[in-house]
């Protein structure tokens, strides 16, 4: 059996560069198309932490980092993440960067509701 180093030894520096380059875009379309992806749940959990970290960020402006933290914590909902659930609500209720609505606010906050549809139909 070949190594894979003694075959790139038989390649120009150049050659090697763009074998490189082409596996990387081959993984980089395979996790892109879900097969090197991590489960819903964690990935939920990545978005509502990416949301949570620009609440707290006081670098920026406080509407933009609101507005950005409001599209992680959507993308956590869809997968039913309760705490971007619940951070969706409040956004809702003190019209923070979305526009105010009380009935969507309790929706979310109140998440799981008996009976309601999910958010993935709302979002």
């Amino acid at each position: 059996m070949t190594s894979p180093i003694s075959i790139l030894s038989q390649f120009e520096t150049r050659c090697k560069m763009v074998l490189i380059l082409t596996i990387g875009l081959i993984l980089l379309v395979h996790a892109s198309a879900g097969k090197l992806q991590a489960d819903d749940r964690s990935k939920a959990q990545m978005h509502y932490m990416t949301g949570l970290k620009l609440l707290k960020d006081q670098s920026q402006n406080a509407a933009t980092n609101n507005a950005k933290a409001n599209i992680w914590f959507t993308m956590a909902a869809y997968e039913e993440h309760e705490g971007a659930l619940f951070h969706l609500g409040v956004s809702y209720e003190k019209g923070r960067c979305v526009q105010k609505d009380l009935g969507l606010a309790a929706h979310f906050i109140a998440w799981p509701p008996h009976g309601i549809m999910s958010p993935r139909n709302i979002i």
